[in-house]
């Protein structure tokens, strides 16, 4: 072997289809080149899989079931892990889809959750009710005064 070289393993005329990929633009890998490069194995029928399943199930070892049935490894490799581990339904998924979802806000929700939010503010940052009631009348608008925010603050609490 070269040094610094490559060796190809596969059909003669997958290494074909590379090489001329790979001489039509010496810059760098073109489209075609990735193409030739992949290798396209026909599924497994479902006779296959239980034939597999079978020899498994009766004591063959995973790494002489491909030599025995003239199969891929990895599609052998694949149907004995999913024969091990079967996919299980997402609990998580599944609980997310059963909860009853909201309606959408309507405009006057959407305004009270808004003047919510600046009450809440106001009063994590210690601000007194009249700075509040102008943090409102500037934001959402309207003539809300302190006591206004003083009674909001008590229906949120209550």
């Amino acid at each position: 072997m070269v040094p610094g070289g490559i060796l190809l393993a596969g059909t003669d005329e997958s290494i074909g289809q590379l090489r001329i990929a790979l001489n039509s633009e010496r810059d760098g890998w073109t489209k075609e080149a990735i193409e030739a490069c992949k290798i396209k194995l026909p599924k497994l029928a479902d006779e296959q899989k239980a034939e597999i399943i079978e020899l498994y199930e009766s004591g063959a070892e995973p790494r002489d079931i491909p030599v025995l049935l003239g199969l891929n490894p990895n599609q052998v490799n694949g149907v004995i892990q999913g024969h091990k581990f079967p996919v299980q339904q997402n609990i998580a998924k599944k609980a997310a889809k059963q909860i009853p979802h909201d309606p959408p806000m309507t405009d006057l929700e959407k305004r009270q959750a808004a003047i919510d939010k600046i009450i809440a503010d106001g009063r994590t940052a210690n601000h007194a009710y009249v700075q509040i009631a102008d943090d409102i009348n500037r934001g959402v608008g309207g003539n809300w005064l302190p006591n206004d925010v003083h009674r909001r603050m008590m229906e949120m609490k209550g």
